[in-house]
């Protein structure tokens, strides 16, 4: 019970973290467009943080795997709290003599 509440909060950390770190790294692209009588229009892409400019093709599989790992997270710990719950008011149930033998 405890462990499913636990993995459930990790996940939503690391989904929340990838999805960040997806919309950062989309974000994360610049374009610019140079146009002259000689050249047809040649584009040139900077990225402000260069680190991050291996993940701008994958910045929707982040956001996308980000969401799905924080909804798999919070499932996980709704499911865990619901049987922690359970638990213990059956444990209080037959604590208190109410359960029949």
């Amino acid at each position: 019970m405890a462990r499913m509440i636990s993995s459930g909060v990790v996940l939503i950390v690391l989904g929340c973290l990838a999805a960040v770190v997806g919309v950062w790294a989309g974000f994360n692209e610049t374009r610019t467009l140079s146009c002259d009588i000689t050249n047809p229009c040649p584009t040139a892409t900077y990225y402000q943080i260069v680190l991050l400019a291996p993940l701008a093709p994958l910045s929707f599989v982040l956001i996308g795997g980000g969401v799905l790992l924080t909804l798999m997270g919070t499932v996980f710990t709704a499911v865990g709290h619901s049987k922690r719950t359970t638990f213990q008011e059956h444990v209080l149930f037959v604590a208190r003599g109410d359960a029949q033998a």
